[in-house]
């Protein structure tokens, strides 16, 4: 399945590509305002409106990243999801976290082992999906599990990705801290407080060959959707900017809509983002709009902004990273979290 997805995300993504950009750099400084998505962004929305569409945009692209995490089938997972009460003083947090090629290569020859554990020092780890697991090839979670604390699982990755949907149900009143702690492989271990995972936003590169460690989290919330995720793509199209497309996901980590949307830099140099969030049914989700920037090293950043409903009312917000792709590429990834208002 990865190899088959990176073949249509390669042919689809290709399509769009202008030789003549400077790929190095997705925003360039030259404007031309005879672009459409260059004179789109100087409008509040991008021109997007508040109208239902087809499912998934009837977009190649935006289909290309609509494939569902999987049921991860843990039984202990499901008994203590049941029993989590927040009103009873429970904490929970929600992570997404992902390995590998997180933009993806149908080049790439080298096979990688991330084959580890998560683990948490105090409540329960809940394992809720598999994000582009493989069993046939070999990729697979530990059953049965030894501990509730505890997470075993076998991942290799060539051209793409492996992840994980993980929920810790912190019912423990002691004074202990809470620590959770991911060990992938030989290529990455890193311990993080219970404290930090309230909106952890995070990506690492491991090695020198592109790959990378994506950790997104949030607290539970007490209402059920009222968060998730956002997964997806962004391709440069011009020297102003470009596109963006991918998923809306809910906290159960199901797919609950789509979102396409353009970026760039605008004539007064802010740096922005609008778009457009549909269910899966195609009716209308929100409009989006909101700023991004560089990191430091300019191989990715960050992203913010909020979203709003047919009335134009603000509804919730989204943040998170990006990073670019291979050198002269002119493509990348985005991964990050909604929220949606009381």
């Amino acid at each position: 399945m990865k190899r088959a997805l990176l073949a249509v995300l390669g042919m689809a993504v290709s399509s769009l590509l202008l030789t003549a950009c400077n790929k190095e750099n997705p925003t360039g400084s030259e404007v031309n305002l005879d672009d459409q998505t260059a004179a789109s962004l100087e409008k509040d929305f991008g021109g997007y409106t508040t109208s239902d569409e087809a499912p998934l945009f009837n977009d190649e692209d935006v289909l290309s990243e609509s494939l569902e995490d999987v049921d991860a089938n843990d039984a202990i997972s499901a008994d203590e999801i049941r029993m989590f009460n927040p009103g009873a003083g429970m904490k929970g947090y929600v992570l997404r976290i992902t390995w590998g090629l997180l933009q993806g290569d149908s080049s790439a020859a080298e096979v990688v082992d991330w084959s580890g554990n998560a683990s948490v020092n105090r409540g329960v780890l809940a394992v809720l999906r598999t994000i582009n697991f493989e069993p046939g090839a070999g990729d697979r979670l530990t059953f049965p599990r030894q501990s509730r604390k505890e997470l075993g699982f076998t991942s290799q990755t060539r051209p793409y990705l492996d992840g994980l949907l993980l929920m810790i149900i912190d019912k423990d009143t002691s004074a202990t801290e809470g620590e959770f702690t991911l060990t992938l492989g030989t290529n990455y271990t890193r311990t993080f407080r219970f404290g930090e995972l309230d909106s952890l936003d995070a990506v690492e590169s491991v090695g020198a060959n592109g790959h990378a460690v994506s950790i997104v989290s949030r607290s539970k919330e007490v209402r059920e959707f009222s968060g998730g995720f956002l997964a997806g793509r962004w391709v440069r199209t011009n020297e102003q900017g470009g596109e963006f497309y991918g998923r809306w996901i809910n906290s159960a980590g199901t797919n609950s809509g789509s979102l396409k949307g353009i970026w760039g830099v605008r004539r007064n140099g802010n740096q922005v983002f609008v778009g457009k969030y549909i269910n899966s049914t195609g009716q209308f989700g929100g409009l989006l709009r909101g700023i991004w920037q560089f990191n430091g090293a300019r191989n990715g950043g960050w992203f913010e902004g909020k979203w709003f409903d047919r009335a134009l009312q603000e509804t919730g917000t989204l943040q998170g990273h990006f990073r670019l792709g291979r050198p002269n590429d002119g493509k990348g990834f985005f991964h990050g979290r909604w929220e949606k208002y009381n």
